[in-house]
């Protein structure tokens, strides 16, 4: 017999698990309906991209690469315009102009800002300085949603494959650090637009003696119900916070060993690199342009605010104005405008 209750042992188990089901029966059900009611919702896809075509692939090493073919993509806005988007064969965006081995080649590399998303091909900077520096032969890899380190074995692929180039522009704006990290807020994100082949992410960690650890592809893969429950999906994103805890406060030093890789990486095939910043907060501008003057690797600031009137209608990327600016500021650092 029970001393407190006076029930037989096995019946005051029974009551007991009753009452702890009938408790998470009436309070699961209103932990979903408070998460609701704070605007967390379950787990869904984003649908802005249901118009487009995939233009990029899965790579194991990279996590994805560009896929090549001439692409028709819808306008974001009412008040925007369809764009065209040509990858070649070998994964660069179309510059104006076909390799030409005589010509030194100047690659660059970066994200999104860099290929020219949202933007025809004659609109990207990278096109418009093969028009100002004739005597390059541009070749433009800018890829969706890479950092600095998808970058980085971007180019240690290139250079392993090809002649070393003349010249490696690394267009950086500040988001990358969550990208190089490999945030959870970032590799959310990437699920979300799983359409476009943004699954896997590769990143880096800092190690004994603040070496650089590198990390295999990664995903965030959606719990099963997650897309029903917002308590679901709620858990499901507390786990992927502790999972990448800690990787947030070290992605700024990061970042700037990985520019260093970067600069070692050239220095080693004889190549020129010129990191360019193109959208950074001050205070970020400051730093990165400080760290790259104390290590000697050449940095240009042509960062500019990415004001309503810089973006794509519809879309936070930067419109042809905003390219024209880059250009402009890349050309008279690479050796002045060819026009």
């Amino acid at each position: 017999m029970s001393e407190q209750t006076g029930l037989p042992r096995g019946r005051a188990w029974l009551y007991a698990a009753a009452a702890l089901c009938t408790s998470l029966a009436l309070s699961i059900p209103a932990a979903e309906f408070i998460l609701r009611l704070s605007g967390r919702y379950p787990w869904t896809y984003s649908k802005q991209d249901a118009g487009e075509p995939t233009v990029h692939q899965p790579d194991p090493v990279l996590g994805w690469r560009n896929k090549p073919g001439k692409y028709a993509m819808p306008a974001y806005a009412p008040e925007g315009a369809p764009w065209s988007l040509t990858l070649t064969h070998r994964g660069a965006r179309a510059t104006g102009l076909d390799p030409r081995d005589e010509l030194p080649r100047l690659l660059v590399v970066g994200c999104s800002f860099t290929l020219g998303w949202g933007v025809s091909d004659s609109e990207t900077y990278a096109w418009s300085l093969q028009t100002r520096l004739p005597s390059f032969s541009v070749l433009n890899y800018g890829t969706g949603g890479y950092g600095t380190y998808q970058s980085l074995l971007l180019l240690e692929r290139l250079l392993r494959t090809s002649a070393p180039p003349s010249m490696v522009l690394y267009g950086f704006i500040e988001h990358h650090e969550d990208r190089n990290v490999a945030t959870d807020i970032w590799m959310e994100t990437l699920a979300e637009y799983s359409k476009r082949a943004h699954v896997f992410v590769p990143y880096v960690t800092l190690g004994p003696g603040a070496n650089l650890l590198r990390h295999a592809p990664e995903r965030y893969a959606p719990w099963l119900w997650a897309d029903r429950f917002a308590l679901v999906n709620a858990f499901e994103q507390v786990q992927a916070r502790l999972m990448t805890r800690g990787r947030r406060a070290t992605k700024r030093e990061v970042t700037e060993r990985l520019f260093s890789s970067m600069d070692e990486l050239c220095r080693a095939r004889h190549t020129r690199l010129i990191v360019t910043l193109l959208a950074l907060t001050d205070g970020a501008k400051r730093d990165y342009l400080d760290y790259c003057r104390n290590r000697n690797i050449e940095c240009i600031d042509c960062s500019h605010p990415l004001t309503p009137e810089m973006l794509v209608p519809g879309d936070n990327h930067p419109n042809p104005k905003m390219h024209e600016i880059w250009a402009e500021c890349i050309a008279r650092a690479v050796g002045g405008s060819q026009r």
